[in-house]
């Protein structure tokens, strides 16, 4: 396929996502041109796109792309936040493939996204954290602790703080029982019940309720 019509048909705003990323799984050539126009196109619906498209294309086969690990680690100092949040996303992706234990290099600065210049990306840090952990446990209770210490880490705005907090409760729910931090995660959600978000309340409340919690 030639370059100019890949570009065109996936800038679309009906792009056929699914047929794309099809395609980036078997067709090694369209492969390599989505990687490049995802990393160096400077128009959002190329750039965007073509991450929808390797999103799910790496998703499925993280193998394919575990070749670009590097260039997806660049992307994590970017100075624009849909880049950066393209980096923690694909590298989340990847961790499944990650013979050479990569990740291991740059864990540290990966979780720290929590504290990214931009709530987005902060919040789609934790949400591509349980991947993460899920294949690498051993970082379970160095996440908890963190985002324990969430609002002293953290400069957000108290709103925004709110926010990242329910994606916290989700990640602490789903690892409570491989954390040493349960008692802290306890309090957490306790004193939580009140989050002056609806969202994270009610979370908090779920989980109170789920783990069997009593107020004090």
């Amino acid at each position: 396929m030639e370059k100019e019509i890949l570009l065109k048909e996936i800038s679309d705003a009906d792009a056929d996502i699914e047929k794309y990323a099809a395609l980036a799984v078997k067709n090694e050539e369209i492969r390599t041109e989505l990687v490049s126009q995802m990393i160096t196109n400077r128009y959002i619906m190329v750039y965007y796109h073509c991450y929808y498209i390797l999103d799910k294309a790496s998703s499925k086969n993280p193998k394919l792309f575990y070749k670009d690990w590097k260039k997806f680690e660049k992307l994590l100092d970017h100075e624009n936040s849909y880049h950066r949040t393209i980096g923690l996303v694909m590298l989340s992706n990847l961790i499944t493939a990650d013979k050479e234990k990569l990740f291991d290099k740059i864990s540290d600065k990966y979780f720290m996204f929590i504290n990214d210049k931009k709530i987005t990306t902060a919040r789609d840090c934790v949400t591509n954290t349980g991947k993460i952990l899920r294949q690498h446990p051993d970082y379970i209770d160095k996440v908890m602790k963190l985002y324990l210490n969430m609002e002293k880490i953290c400069k957000f705005k108290e709103n925004q703080k709110a926010l990242l907090l329910y994606d916290m409760f989700v990640i602490f729910e789903e690892f409570y029982e491989k954390t040493s931090y349960k008692n802290e995660i306890n309090e957490k959600i306790l004193a939580n019940l009140k989050n002056t978000s609806p969202k994270t309340a009610k979370k908090a409340r779920e989980l109170k309720k789920k783990f069997g919690l009593s107020e004090k």
